[in-house]
Order: C-alpha cells, then structure tokens, then sequence
C-alpha cells in the first residue's frame, strides 16, 4: 500500500512539474530594429570614431562623423547601393565594391541590410539585458540588441566595433 501511494504521488505531483520545467524554453527576443537614428563610436585601425548615424527601411544609412579632428564633418549616405561621401560642399559618389572590404561605413551598412530580413541572421543567446545574434555574409557579424525592444546596441566584427547610444526609432 506504501508503495502505490508513492507512486501516485510521483505521477500526479513530481513527474508533471519535471515536464513543466523541461518543456519551458527561452522566449525568442524581438527582432533586431534597423529603423533608427543614433549617435554611434566605432573602433576602427586604432581610432575612435564618433558621430551622428540614422538608417531607414528604405535603405537610406546615414553617418556625419563629428570625431577625430581629421575627418571632422564628413558625411557618409548609403542610397540605393551607392556611397555618397562629401565634406565642405565636395561630393564624391563610389559604387561600394571600389572601397576597402574593411571599411567601416561599409561593414555597418552590410549588416544593417542583412538585418533587415529574418533570413539573414540567428539568434545566438542572451546576455544580462541583451540579445547576441549572428549574421554572416562574408565577414561574420555579432550583433547585440536591448532583448525587449530589438534596439540595436553594438555590432561587431573582426575588423570594427559600432556602439550605439541615444538611439531614436522611427519606428514609434
């Protein structure tokens, strides 16, 4: 009699908590937001680089270097697959493929299009507030993003880090 009683207590109390507990997963985090504006610090052949970045679904990247002094006030505009760079009223458009494949403006650019399609990138795990994904398309991208918003905070690669603060999405 001892002996079936403890067997209907494991069945009807311990055995469906141990399957609660095993089917209980990690919900997945939003994906990551790639409608925003910023300000953003990029390290980069031993500089800091910082300045004022936006990009939109449409595709439209944005980024006004306020520091260092050497290239104070150049803007970068990625449209249509093209990169407009100019500074004190002279503009030079480049087709991408002509720059440098480690140039930071064209790694920021590269990942914020492949996160714009869920296809592209893998949700990797979470750390303390963040979410980490992967996105590889040639060079391999660590992206983090606020777990409950998606809002983009670093991304990574072998050749730059890009930390965003102060960021404003266009998506509100």
């Amino acid at each position: 009699m001892k002996k079936l009683f403890t067997l209907n207590l494991c069945v009807l109390f311990i055995l469906p908590f141990v399957l609660l507990m095993s089917s209980c997963e990690e919900p997945q985090p939003k994906a990551p937001v790639t409608d925003f504006s910023a300000e953003l610090t990029v390290k980069y052949n031993n500089m800091n680089i910082c300045g004022e970045f936006s990009n939109t679904r449409q595709g439209v990247m944005t980024f006004s270097v306020t520091s260092p002094e050497t290239i104070k006030d150049v803007k970068y505009s990625y449209k249509s697959g093209e990169l407009n760079m100019s500074l004190d009223g002279l503009e030079c458009i480049v087709s991408p493929e002509y720059l440098p494949e480690s140039n930071f403006v064209n790694c920021i650019y590269e990942c914020m299009t492949l996160l714009k399609d869920e296809n592209n990138y893998t949700y990797k795990t979470r750390e303390n507030d963040n979410a980490i994904f992967n996105a590889k398309a040639g060079k391999e991208y660590t992206v983090y993003t606020q777990k409950d918003t998606g809002v983009i905070s670093k991304i990574e690669t072998e050749l730059i880090v890009a930390e965003f603060s102060n960021q404003k999405s266009f998506q509100d």
